[in-house]
């Protein structure tokens, strides 16, 4: 078990590596499908592979050529088609390389649709140990949030990572209030504009409650790691115990925070919640069978299950069963590309708008007109 060590030029890089990220993320402007779709997007792939693949992979997920090196997939939280980007620029230099024209359109459009190794549609909500081991030291950047016992935090965690405030050992995870939320962000000096990692023992309903609650509290960036700590433990990445020092802030959301919709006089079919099925059941969601040893399953994967369950979307359950398993399934939703499902823990209601669909089924014609 060794002490935290600081590179000396993460801090340094780290206004780099954001402006990078949000000058990619920003390059498209309203994509709109157009019969030249397919083209576009294979010249975009082409651009990658020749510029960009060595390093980042197939997938966009790697960043074997530098410690610094951010993952492609999940850029700018991939918003949906309708909704790429707000600015557009007629050319970017990257990595020695000038895309103008044609050539920065048709990458970006290929940029934006990475899925990572997973095939989600929404990876930004997905960290990876590899990721977060060249990250945990960028305090001004990131903020690491321990869900495990206060026993197995002593004992060991990852670097910077500071217990959420509040935790009762062996209690009842429950959704929170918006303004109780902000205060504990506050207390851990969380900014909105970071990026805010979870982390159980694996991938696990308490770690998504958390998620669940910090996304309605208005914060924009929040991901779980995949596999939890004990991943990051089989990866061999660093441990200490340490505790990091911070001083408390106070939070003020960025934005108005979500409030899940409730339709009221009408009957909606029940889902339960359930853990440990052996086999599929129709009406029943089973968080477990989305992970494989404690890590999220293939989107693929996850979809056959939710096939095989009966379980369809868009529409509305009422949903039996605690505030994290429901948590979790609104989670694994926004994964798969339903960016507007919402759990109202008052009414016990999953509501997922019926014009989300998800991002996978319109991807494929990613087009983006360049701005003068």
């Amino acid at each position: 078990m060794s002490e935290p060590r600081f590179p000396d030029r993460n801090l340094a890089m780290a206004s780099v590596v954001a402006g990078s990220v949000l000058s990619l993320a920003l390059l498209a402007q309203e994509a709109v499908p157009t019969k030249d779709g397919d083209a576009h997007l294979e010249h975009g792939r082409q651009l990658y592979a020749m510029h960009c693949q060595r390093c980042h992979g197939s997938n966009g997920d790697d960043f074997t050529c530098s410690g610094d090196m951010t993952p492609l997939a999940g850029l700018g939280r991939r918003p949906r088609v309708d909704l790429v980007g707000q600015v557009m620029s007629p050319s970017y230099f990257l990595r020695g390389v000038a895309y103008q024209g044609a050539d920065a359109r048709d990458l970006t459009g290929f940029l934006l649709s990475l899925k990572g190794e997973k095939e989600i549609d929404d990876p930004g909500l997905l960290c990876l140990p590899r990721l977060l081991s060249k990250r945990w030291g960028l305090l001004d950047y990131y903020r690491v949030i321990d869900l495990r016992g206060g026993a197995a935090y002593a004992k060991g965690h990852i670097p910077n990572a500071t217990r959420w405030p509040g935790l009762e050992e062996g209690g009842e995870c429950r959704a929170c209030a918006a303004d109780v939320v902000a205060q504990k962000l506050g207390l851990l000096a969380v900014r909105p504009e970071m990026t805010v990692v979870i982390y159980d023992d694996t991938l696990t309903p308490a770690s998504a409650l958390l998620w669940w609650d910090l996304v309605r509290a208005g914060q924009k960036n929040v991901a779980i790691l995949d596999g939890g700590f004990r991943r990051w433990v089989e990866e061999e990445n660093q441990v200490t115990t340490v505790v990091t020092p911070l001083t408390p802030v106070t939070y003020t959301s960025p934005g108005a925070a979500e409030v899940a919709p409730g339709p009221e006089g009408r009957d909606h079919p029940v889902l339960r919640l359930s853990a440990g099925l052996r086999q599929p059941s129709a009406g029943v969601f089973d968080w477990e069978r989305t992970l494989s040893d404690g890590r999220l399953r293939t989107a693929g994967e996850i979809r056959e299950y939710l096939n095989r369950s009966d379980v369809r979307f868009p529409g509305a359950y009422r949903l039996e069963g605690s505030d994290a398993e429901a948590a979790y399934l609104v989670y694994v939703l926004r994964l798969l590309g339903f960016h507007r499902a919402h759990y109202d823990p008052i009414g016990k209601l999953l509501a997922v708008d019926s014009s989300n669909l998800p991002a996978s089924e319109s991807r494929t014609h990613l087009t983006a007109p360049l701005q003068p």
